[in-house]
This record gives C-alpha cells, sequence and structure tokens, in this order.
C-alpha cells in the first residue's frame, strides 16, 4: 500500500510541477533521462503555458496599478501572455511539446552552429565508390561526406545497371563519415521504391582486382 501512495505521489508531483516545470526546455534537451521518465509532455505544457497567461495578467496588473511601475513589466507580460498561449497552442493543435521562445532560438542557433563547425570540417567531396563482386558482406561501398535522404537499411539501390540493397550505415571520423555498404540482389529483383544513385561527375570508382 505504501509503494502504491509513493507512486501516486511521485506521480502527482510530476504531472504538477516537475512536468511544467521542465516543459520549458527543448524537447531535445528533455530527451534521454526526462524525456523517458515523463511522457505526458503535452499535457505538462497546457498547465505551463497556463501558468504564463495568469503570470502575465499579474505583471499587467503591477504595471498598471502601481504608480511609477517599469515599462519593462509591460513587456515582460507580453512576453510571457504570447509565449504561454504559442506554446499552449501547439500542445492542443499539434500535440506536440513546445519550450519557451527564448530557449528554442537559443536551441536552434547550437544546432546551426554545430551544424556549420561540422560542415567546415567534414568539406563538401565526391563520393567514393569500391566494387568487390568477390566480397561474401558486401559488393558495393559507398564512401559519402554527406548523408544520404532516404538511405536506411535494407533499402533498395540502383546504380548503374545493377540493384542493390543497403545492408548497413556506419559513421566514423573520417573525410567521408558515411559509409553505405550494399549486397548485389539477383537479376529480375522486384524492383518497387527504388533509389536511383548517380554518383557526381566528380565522383571516382574503383574495383577490387
Amino acid at each position: 500500500m505504501s509503494n502504491l501512495l509513493a507512486k501516486i505521489a511521485e506521480r502527482t508531483r510530476w504531472m504538477i510541477f516537475y512536468g511544467p516545470a521542465l516543459s520549458v526546455l527543448p524537447a531535445r534537451w528533455r530527451a534521454g533521462k526526462f524525456g523517458n521518465r515523463y511522457a505526458y509532455w503535452s499535457a505538462a505544457t497546457m498547465i505551463s503555458g497556463g501558468f504564463e497567461c495568469l503570470l502575465a495578467i499579474n505583471f499587467f496588473c503591477a504595471w498598471g496599478f502601481i504608480p511609477q511601475a517599469s515599462n519593462s513589466l509591460l513587456w515582460i507580460g507580453m512576453y510571457f501572455l504570447a509565449d504561454g498561449a504559442w506554446r499552449t497552442s501547439i500542445a492542443v493543435f499539434k500535440g506536440e511539446s513546445a519550450g519557451t521562445v527564448l530557449l528554442e532560438l537559443l536551441d536552434e542557433a547550437r544546432v546551426v552552429g554545430s551544424h556549420s563547425a561540422w560542415t567546415w570540417r567534414y568539406p563538401e567531396i565526391s563520393d567514393a565508390i569500391t566494387v568487390d563482386d568477390r566480397r561474401a558482406e558486401w559488393q558495393l561501398k559507398i564512401e559519402s561526406s554527406r548523408p544520404k535522404k532516404e538511405w536506411e537499411a535494407s533499402r533498395m539501390i540502383l546504380y548503374g545497371e545493377r540493384y542493390y540493397r543497403i545492408e548497413s550505415v556506419v559513421q566514423i571520423e573520417d573525410a567521408r563519415p558515411f559509409i553505405y555498404l550494399l549486397r548485389s540482389l539477383p537479376a529480375g529483383f522486384p524492383s518497387l521504391r527504388v533509389l536511383k544513385y548517380r554518383p557526381n561527375e566528380t565522383g571516382y570508382e574503383s574495383a577490387a582486382k
């Protein structure tokens, strides 16, 4: 009985306090420990957004009724009102949990900065293509400096006149960090949802001898 009450108390704390407080963080920041522990982020965002709107009303009242109140109270109230309404709308209509605007902008800036740094570290170069029909694990290896859209394990690839299936995708620390290993398919294999691979003009191919 005590264990049941403890679980109910913990669930209540997460629903009323921890969940709404953590929902102001961007979803990427909540991934992992918090994301796995608490699943009702949209409901927590509604509570948090509603609290922001109530907080905005208090700032408006303070600005309007306190003599010589700073205009900063008005701007803070406007931010909480807009932010709370925006987050609540997303939670209600899309079922998603958005963090507060300032932290979302900071997160996007961090992602853009990381992507720019990664792009600078790994400049775009042509693919390296290796064909080796004697191998048992793979017969086509494509090393790329950029990830290829929709290239996932088990997808069919048409390269030249042959069909291949992606067996695995590996990422390493190299000038071409994305490595795709493909297995050759027999002639007449069904070719539904095939991705056509056309290397750029500067790409080069090596065949194992």
